[in-house]
């Protein structure tokens, strides 16, 4: 798209892509691959870039990879900083000081996003007060978050990732390799453990 966009002509180039970022993990490695390469044409092409057009080219990008991306990733991928997000509504920088450490762990299986939207929504069908109920608890549970990290309540914060986790499990979101994870997180002090 940058080529037909800025009249270049196409020279046959050939693009080998290397990344430490396990992808299919919920951790954004395919925006930051996005962001990575779309900031390396532009420069190939010595073509002045800015964030418009940055997010831009990330966006089709993760259209091409996720259909219906959030546009989370791409905006974290980019930044130092933690955000509050909502989908095409607001992203809140957030200050993160916090007396801890979020440790990551990896499974090793990549996600089947499209297989955990269906379990939710078999979920929802099977279950619909008990979802709605659920659904509400977890955006209590964002806002609750908010305001620990705000008054950096760590302990709360624990808590709270374990009741998300709970909810997410109980949605099929989860899976066998992510509850062994968790579980073993807080048999060795975790003071909470969600999957992302």
């Amino acid at each position: 798209q940058i080529i037909a966009d800025f009249s270049i002509k196409d020279s046959g180039m050939k693009i080998l892509v290397e990344s430490d970022l396990p992808s299919e993990r919920g951790m954004g490695s395919s925006a930051a691959v996005a962001t990575a390469l779309v900031k390396a044409l532009f420069d190939y092409f010595e073509i002045e870039i800015n964030d418009e057009l940055l997010n831009k080219y990330v966006t089709i990008s993760e259209t091409i990879a996720h259909g219906n991306p959030s546009g989370i990733d791409a905006l974290v991928v980019k930044s130092d900083d933690p955000y509050e997000f909502k989908k095409n509504s607001y992203a809140h920088k957030l200050t993160l000081d916090l007396a801890g450490y979020l440790v990551l762990a990896d499974t090793g299986q990549e996600g089947q996003t499209k297989e955990a939207i269906q379990a939710v929504a078999e979920y929802k069908e099977q279950n619909p007060e008990k979802f709605d109920q659920q659904y509400n608890q977890f955006i209590a549970l964002i806002q609750q978050a908010l305001q620990a990290i705000e008054k950096k309540d760590v302990p709360l914060l624990g808590v709270l990732m374990d009741t998300s986790q709970t909810i997410l499990s109980d949605w099929g979101v989860s899976n066998e390799k992510l509850n062994l994870l968790v579980d073993t997180a807080r048999e060795n002090g975790a003071i909470g453990a969600k999957l992302t």
